[in-house]
């Protein structure tokens, strides 16, 4: 049991950093570039996903309550709000790509 918690670390850094299997360890400039990929990568588009789910609903909800001017506007500004959430999400993933492409290369 001991054996199993102590090598724990170099196991799953095996798994998940390719960069485990020289021996040495990882450094920071590997690590960073395995994070972003490996962690990070299958939740931003889950997270655009629901973001796009959001923009949807305020259009169905426009289009259903046509004749109520109040769930118009409350439709319109769920629309809104989804497209500059996407926008800013987008935004900032292109950035993290910048930096991971110009410092990790």
């Amino acid at each position: 049991m001991i054996t199993a918690i102590v090598s724990l670390p170099q196991i799953t850094s095996a798994a998940v950093f390719g960069c485990a299997t020289s021996g040495t360890g990882c450094t920071f400039k590997e690590v960073v570039p395995e994070f972003i990929t490996a962690i990070l990568k299958p939740v931003v588009p889950f997270i655009v996903g629901m973001t796009v789910v959001y923009f949807l609903w305020g259009v169905v909800s426009y289009i259903k309550n046509a004749e109520s001017a109040d769930a118009r506007e409350e439709g319109k500004q769920k629309m809104f709000y989804g497209i500059i959430a996407l926008a800013v999400m987008l935004s900032f993933w292109g950035f993290a790509l910048v930096l991971k492409a110009t410092f990790f290369g």
